[in-house]
């Protein structure tokens, strides 16, 4: 993210830039797939590391200390996710409404998206998961609260707070005419989101909430 932070700040046209399918980086960061350890249970993976270490699994002679390690990890892996989308688009707003050959926006990519590939046993928790999910799209929706703002607003080249208020009005904008957009197969990005493998009751809900008008359109 800090050598992103660096490009756009020299260069935020180049966020602007389509390659040869009319795909913005948004869009290829929309197509993430997720670091099997995002996806793990964290028992499970716990007893994975200790295994390989040679140590014994039920062991709580660093169990605590790698726990938290590995939720510090994780958090910090979200974090770095919600950090390009946040560098992306505040740095080309209309990138979220932009649409590739395909007719998709950002928002499509990122519901026809698909997680890294796991088995029942890797992944027997899946709340961890789910709110990783929420987040990226809540974060793709705009839905940016004031701590967020805060936190990464030093690695956006847009750093006055009139010029990041108009910002914010054109993301929100943009993101209402993505959620209008129908995609090559007549798809508005909820109806991609109803039919998505891994996109559950919460996330249709703030897709949902950002754009009520797509529940009745057929």
């Amino acid at each position: 993210p800090v050598v992103l932070s660096l490009i756009t700040q020299v260069c935020p046209r180049a966020c602007s830039v389509p390659d040869r399918s009319g795909s913005l980086p948004l869009h290829f960061v929309s197509c993430w797939r997720r670091s099997k350890m995002m996806e793990m249970d964290d028992d499970f993976f716990m007893e994975a590391v200790q295994r390989d270490k040679g140590k014994d699994i039920h062991s709580s002679e660093t169990s605590r200390e790698s726990r938290e390690h590995l939720q510090q990890k994780k958090q910090s892996m979200e974090d770095e996710l919600c950090l390009v989308f946040y560098i992306l688009m505040t740095a080309y707003p209309d990138s979220v409404a932009t649409f590739n050959r395909w007719n998709q926006t950002p928002l499509h990519s990122l519901f026809e998206s698909k997680p890294a590939p796991i088995t029942t046993q890797e992944y027997p928790n899946e709340a961890d998961s789910t709110r990783s999910r929420l987040c990226s799209v809540e974060f793709l929706l705009g839905l940016w609260d004031e701590r967020m703002c805060e936190k990464f607003n030093s690695y956006s080249f847009v750093k006055e707070p009139d010029a990041f208020s108009n910002t914010i009005q054109s993301l929100q904008s943009a993101v209402q005419r993505a959620l209008r957009t129908r995609d090559s197969k007549g798809r508005l990005p909820l109806h991609a989101a109803a039919g998505s493998q891994w996109v559950d009751e919460s996330m249709l809900r703030a897709v949902v909430a950002a754009y009520r008008p797509a529940t009745w359109i057929p």
